[in-house]
């Protein structure tokens, strides 16, 4: 390939890894040699563009594919677990049929046979004149000889089915009658679970030499590892052209500066790296590949892990990490990252065993926000980073961790749930009773609203109208009241409310670490933004709109 071409390809690719949905078919088709672009794309890659364009619009570039892109396409898309899909296949192969037999054709030839014979099974109904002799006269449906005369096939009367496997049939005897022969006696003879088996072995095969491992072998890539330990080297990469689509992916990272200062063929042996990771992560999280948005996040996640793995290996320093992405292996610094955000799923796990930190199995953890949320993306089968521990006013968006920050972050999170709950321990909390109390409340609902707030300033409520400071409601009949002791005439908040409330719980747990007063005078805080305007404009409560004090209606 010369310079010239080399540079061009690379400005295409590019232009693709900018554009966004049908964009992308424009790109290609709008390109002074869209048959030459489409062939030197990975077929991955450009299976991904199809789906981000839709099916219904991706006919042009599909009949732009070689055979063997062509026969991915199906690998990928035309299978239900282990089982074929024929609808898929049908669709495929009508996307792949354009003006000229030939080109078709020849995609239809790289298919293997076990699919083709699986698809015609479910349609057609063949009877071998040789062995079966002359077919029963009472069939129903379209009957036809085929050219050699071997076979009659009973095809469905009517229907797109009809239509497309009719042809189908045609266009294998038009390519080669010996193979078209070959097929349909194995559409009448072989067992379907032995075809299935073949085909699901076949393309398996194909996928693995593009990175998509065994799902036992894809399992290894969430392994613990020691960050400590020596970087092994990187295994061979996929034998693949460099691609497009993780190069939209780039916003600036650690990772993409790192790569940026390696030299071309450094880097495009890192993104096939790449490539692999993120293939066995597909595997090993059953992702839809079918699904361009779900295929976009999980790639995101991958280079998250990566990016975190690097950070912890080589600080925030581009030509630190550099140099050790030269030699690295990216699916170990996927696990270094992995296990930084592992540690911290085992602490939450072991805090969720050892307090009450929620009143049920289907409640909220009781940690107010972001704490509390950011403790359940922690007890994901993939632990994730909770936004909302970046600080105020930002997204509670739920991502893959990507930074040492984020680590410390969320681990500064745990502590502060860690003394909440040796508080709310020591305080005598029993999450059955006061589970049952807010359900009498706030109905089964109750549960997932629920959370150290409202049990906090519910209790402080019910010792301020002369009750007992205890984590349950607070009667209805006794509102008023509470109102009163909380309440000044400007619906603001007693200072010796606010000061009771904390006396009152530091009291009950023998003594409150700062994480906790800082949480309960956060929950006063909501308890006058709330209720304040309601009681200033009314003048007394509704106990149905009463939140967040727990109040039976």
């Amino acid at each position: 390939m010369s310079e010239l071409s080399t540079q061009w390809l690379r400005s295409e690719r590019a232009s693709l890894a900018k554009a966004r949905g049908r964009r992308k078919l424009d790109v290609i088709l709008d390109s002074r040699q869209p048959e030459a672009l489409v062939a030197s794309l990975p077929a991955e890659d450009l299976f991904f563009a199809i789906q981000e364009i839709g099916l219904a619009d991706s006919a042009p570039i599909v009949r732009l594919a070689t055979p063997e892109q062509f026969r991915l396409f199906v690998d990928l898309d035309a299978w239900k677990g282990d089982e074929i899909d024929p609808e898929k296949v049908l669709l495929w192969l009508r996307l792949a049929r354009g003006p000229e037999d030939e080109e078709y054709r020849a995609r239809l030839a790289g298919l293997d046979l076990e699919v083709l014979e699986l698809l015609l099974r479910g349609i057609v109904r063949v009877f071998d004149l040789e062995e079966d002799g002359e077919p029963p006269d009472e069939l129903e449906g379209t009957i036809e000889h085929t050219a050699e005369g071997r076979f009659v096939l009973v095809y469905p009367s009517e229907g797109a089915e009809y239509a497309a496997a009719r042809r189908l049939i045609q266009d294998l005897y038009a390519e080669d009658p010996f193979r078209a022969g070959r097929l349909l006696y194995a559409v009448r003879w072989e067992l379907e679970s032995e075809l299935n088996e073949t085909a699901w072995r076949w393309r398996n095969a194909r996928l693995a030499d593009l990175g998509f491992p065994s799902p036992q072998e894809a399992a290894s890539l969430y392994a613990k590892v020691d960050p400590s330990a020596p970087l092994p080297a990187p295994g061979a990469p996929p034998d693949e052209p460099p691609g497009f689509f993780l190069a939209s992916l780039e916003s600036g990272t650690l990772l993409d500066r790192a790569l940026g200062l390696l030299p071309d063929e450094a880097r495009d042996e890192l993104q096939l790296q790449l490539v692999a990771v993120m293939n066995a992560s597909f595997v090993a999280d059953r992702v839809d590949v079918s699904d361009s948005d779900a295929v976009r996040a999980q790639a995101q996640a991958v280079r998250a892990t990566i990016e975190l793995g690097l950070s912890q290996l080589a600080g925030d320093e581009p030509v630190r990490a550099s140099t050790l992405l030269a030699g690295a292996s990216l699916k170990h610094l996927f696990q270094v990252g992995f296990t930084c955000t592992l540690e911290l799923s085992w602490k939450a796990q072991r805090l969720v065993r050892e307090l009450p930190l929620r009143l049920a199995a289907n409640g909220a953890f009781l940690p107010d926000a972001p704490d509390g949320d950011a403790l359940e993306t922690l007890l994901r089968r993939r632990p994730r980073y909770h936004g909302g521990l970046d600080g105020p006013g930002a997204r509670a968006e739920v991502r893959a961790f990507a930074t040492h920050d984020e680590i410390l972050r969320a681990g500064a999170a745990l502590d502060r749930i860690e003394a909440l709950g040796l508080s709310l321990k020591a305080a005598g909390l029993e999450p059955a009773r006061a589970a049952a109390s807010v359900i009498e409340a706030w109905g089964d609902a109750g549960i997932s609203r629920a959370r150290f707030g409202e049990l906090f300033v519910t209790a402080a409520a019910r010792e301020a109208s002369g009750l007992d400071f205890a984590f349950a409601s607070l009667p209805a009949s006794m509102l008023d009241e509470a109102a009163r002791a909380a309440f000044d005439d400007d619906a603001r908040l007693r200072p010796a409310f606010r000061q009771g409330a904390i006396a009152a719980l530091e009291r009950a747990a023998g003594a409150i670490e700062a994480p906790v007063r800082a949480a309960a005078e956060a929950a006063l805080d909501r308890l006058e933004a709330e209720v304040g305007p309601q009681l200033l404009a009314e003048g007394r409560l509704d106990p149905r709109f009463a939140a967040p004090w727990i109040v039976p209606a």
